[in-house]
């Protein structure tokens, strides 16, 4: 089923739909709407060169990396002033 074909069918529904009905689709795309507008950015040109540089740097062995047990202890200590 093509686009507008599905587009046109869901307008027969909504026309012949009770209250309860209509309600629950309106929740439904509005909370797409509210998820997809959060979802979806947009990285300006310059975002774009610091990533790849990053990723470049990565690959090359330039950059600082850190195991999972240096994280999970760099997290800990940091927890541990802020409770302080």
């Amino acid at each position: 089923m093509t686009t507008t074909a599905l587009k046109k069918q869901i307008h027969q529904f909504v026309d012949v739909s009770d209250d309860k009905i209509l309600k629950v689709v309106h929740t439904i795309l509005e909370e797409h709407t509210t998820l997809k507008s959060h979802s979806e950015f947009d990285l300006t040109d310059e975002d774009v060169t610091m990533l790849d540089e990053r990723w470049n740097n990565y690959k090359k062995g330039k950059s600082k990396t850190y195991t999972l047990a240096e994280t999970k202890l760099r997290v800990s200590k940091n927890l541990k002033t802020l409770k302080h």
